[in-house]
């Protein structure tokens, strides 16, 4: 009877949530311009079109929202060689599409081509031209001998539609998530393995049932929001849509996101031994019930966004001492010490001393071996903000080491002896394993957090994550947050950005220009979103070292807002203090030619194919 009210309730529990998503996702949907047919309906410059002065950018409008796409827009001279142009950026809720010119010695007069590539995920390509024409202004030159300043920093536009827009996996909800999918999963796996070992007569008891069926409901719940934080962030949409399955498809597109997929499908499918734990204790289905767990254990391996090889056993050998410590002693708290007993429990309690101590060994050794390999040596322990919460987390085990083998030597002591567990010694080690299970939430707390944030490792001690820049502009109505790094020639920066003053911004564009050499600028549009950012895979690198200024410029509610800016400095390559003579790195500018297959540049406006 008590079982079917748990599932009953358990049942009404997950529809309510799945109905829930699914009307925020819809309430989502009605609040959002849907995605529809690929077509532009304008562009800059227009098909056609005479200009007297080379465009800045090239710009595409489109009739709907572009949905996941890969797009390649390209310009071509009247010689059909290629031009240099930034990468396309969507930007005005996801409508457009641009690129920047990039010649280095602008654009002489003549004939230009623009074609344009589409390539949605679900669908066929999409393609199109149109042309454009660019006249001398009297009194200038034709030609190639243009009279550009070459001295001129080369502007680059960096990111494209993969930017994240949101920070959902990185900030709160998703750290709640990774901790609920700890204490789910711990939560189950340790009583799992303490049924196993230990406890067999646990099974009997309606308190193991209703027990196990909770931590895998919160397991499962955690994993989901987890899996649902990463997919709005990469798809660009609310968190209640990050939950529905068909806005998996981008997490799938990276090694974490499958991970969280497989983790959450494994939590899901755990429900077969969670409302049935004696199969754990059945020798034909043992096995098969530890499938689940084992499995979504074996995903915190690769538990963050970029794992070396050598960290994954250490990582998997973690979690499981974590769960095997963390699961037994609260399943002790909530079954075993709930009151007093016979000898089952006596025994239940002084065969958890040998699965603690095991796990706890294993918790330490693994630990320090995959601190090791992300923290990138002691410098960073305390002057990180990843090396903090580590020490801190190192504080919290050795209270809950401490706490747990106070609880292990009280039943030596006074249970060694007795074959029944009295009220009195019940309660009070009860009292004492829940204080042991609150530090060990705390412990699984800081581990959530720590995969959330950016960890140095041996090769880059100068992390994005401790890199951060508050900027305001002079009369203060302008104030952001730019976080970025490393600041060395060669390696691949992370750019993080957050808007703190005004609410809200368009245009919005980073630039890092160097003041001592004539080397490449960077610009970062912002597209008004006030979390923006991208990892190192969709970064840039810094072309030379030396003293570089960061300049934030945007459109507020009332108008142009006064620039933000600041200097920094760029190490060299091998991570030295930048010299008077800076260290650069060669950007020798390509020419391309098309094709002889390629039609000709046509100054007959050409419309583009929907």
């Amino acid at each position: 009877m008590h079982r079917r009210r748990a599932l009953l309730l358990l049942l009404t529990g997950l529809f309510t949530l799945l109905f829930s998503s699914l009307g925020l996702g819809a309430l989502a949907n009605a609040q959002t311009p849907t995605t529809g047919p690929i077509s532009v309906i304008a562009t800059t410059p227009a098909d056609g079109e005479t200009l007297t002065a080379a465009p800045p950018e090239i710009i595409l409008n489109f009739a709907a929202i572009l949905p996941d796409i890969e797009a390649v827009i390209q310009l071509q001279n009247a010689n059909k060689e290629l031009l240099n142009v930034g990468q396309p950026i969507a930007f005005n809720n996801r409508t457009s599409l641009k690129v920047r010119v990039l010649e280095q010695t602008g654009l002489p007069a003549g004939g230009y081509l623009v074609t344009w590539l589409v390539r949605p995920k679900d669908s066929k390509p999409i393609s199109g031209k149109f042309a454009f024409i660019l006249e001398a202004p009297d009194g200038s030159t034709t030609g190639t001998d243009s009279t550009t300043d070459t001295t001129e920093p080369i502007k680059i536009e960096t990111g494209g539609l993969g930017l994240t827009k949101s920070n959902y996996s990185g900030g709160f909800l998703g750290m709640i998530g990774r901790l609920l999918a700890y204490i789910g999963l711990a939560g189950l796996a340790g009583a799992l393995l303490f049924v196993a070992l230990a406890w067999a007569e646990g099974v009997e008891y309606v308190l193991t049932v209703r027990h196990m069926i909770a931590a895998w409901a919160i397991g499962t719940f955690g994993s989901l929001v987890s899996l649902a934080a990463l997919s709005a962030d990469m798809k660009g949409v609310s968190l209640a849509r990050g939950m529905l399955p068909t806005s998996w498809g981008s997490a799938l597109d990276t090694t974490y996101g499958k991970v969280l997929v497989i983790r959450f499908l494994a939590m899901a499918a755990s429900v077969w031994v969670a409302r049935h734990p004696e199969r754990v204790v059945d020798p034909t289905s043992r096995w098969m019930a530890f499938g689940g767990p084992g499995l979504a254990l074996i995903t915190y391996g690769w538990s963050r966004h970029s794992e070396g090889i050598l960290s994954v056993p250490f990582g998997i050998l973690h979690m499981v001492g974590i769960s095997a410590w963390f699961g037994g002693a609260a399943l002790l708290a909530r079954v075993v010490l709930a009151g007093p007993g016979e000898a089952d429990l006596v025994t239940a309690l002084k065969r958890f001393r040998g699965i603690a101590l095991p796990a706890l060994g294993l918790t330490v050794f693994s630990g320090i071996i995959e601190a090791a390999f992300h923290l990138g040596g002691a410098r960073n322990l305390l002057n990180t903000g990843y090396g903090k919460i580590l020490v801190l987390k190192i504080l919290a085990v050795a209270a809950m080491a401490f706490v747990g083998t106070a609880n292990r030597q009280f039943v030596r002591s006074r249970l060694a002896r007795t074959r029944t567990l009295p009220p009195r010694p019940a309660q009070r080690l009860r009292k004492s394993v829940r204080t042991e299970i609150m530090i060990g939430a705390f412990v699984l707390l800081l581990t959530g957090w720590m995969t959330g944030a950016k960890a140095p490792d041996a090769g880059s001690s100068d992390p994005a994550a401790v890199n951060k820049n508050t900027l305001m502009s002079d009369d203060g109505t302008f104030k952001v947050e730019v976080t970025f790094g490393p600041k060395k020639v060669g390696a691949q920066v992370e750019v993080h950005f957050r808007l703190l003053k005004p609410k809200t911004i368009t245009n919005g564009l980073i630039a890092f220009t160097p003041n001592d050499v004539n080397a490449a600028s960077i610009e970062v549009p912002i597209e008004g979103s006030p979390r923006y950012g991208f990892g190192p895979d969709q970064g840039f690198v810094f072309p030379a070292s030396g003293t570089w200024t960061i300049t934030v410029t945007a459109t507020g509610p009332d108008g142009d807002l006064p620039a933000a800016s600041g200097q920094f400095a760029v190490r060299n390559q091998d991570g030295s203090e930048p010299t008077p003579t800076s260290s650069t790195i060669a950007t020798d500018i390509t020419r391309q030619t098309v094709p002889d297959t390629t039609e000709p540049v046509d100054t007959t406006p050409v419309k583009a194919a929907n």
